[in-house]
């Protein structure tokens, strides 16, 4: 069990609060330019950019959890799932409305 511990604090700290507001700030970049993109009728560039979003969301929750010491794998499943509902929402939205 040490060794889960170690890899659990060595990923919790992958990312100091510094790096994790400059990756709030680019989240919130790429979402504008998809959204950007969805408007100009570049739709296949717009969903690469909310496909590059998905991840990058993904990333930062299971980070984000794994400083709230929840557990490494249950961080990373969370973390991917919510990055992937998000999405997919945020997909279905764009294409409703453009």
């Amino acid at each position: 069990m040490k060794w889960w511990r170690e890899r659990q604090r060595a990923f919790a700290t992958q990312l100091d609060e510094r790096e994790m507001r400059w990756v709030r700030y680019l989240l919130i970049g790429l979402l504008i330019v998809g959204i950007g993109l969805a408007v100009g009728r570049r739709t296949e560039l717009s969903s690469g950019v909310v496909g590059a979003w998905m991840l990058l969301v993904g990333d930062y929750w299971a980070i984000r959890l794994a400083q709230r010491r929840v557990n490494f794998l249950l961080g990373l499943l969370l973390g991917y799932l919510g990055a992937l509902i998000g999405g997919l929402s945020l997909l279905l939205g764009l294409g409703s409305l453009f």
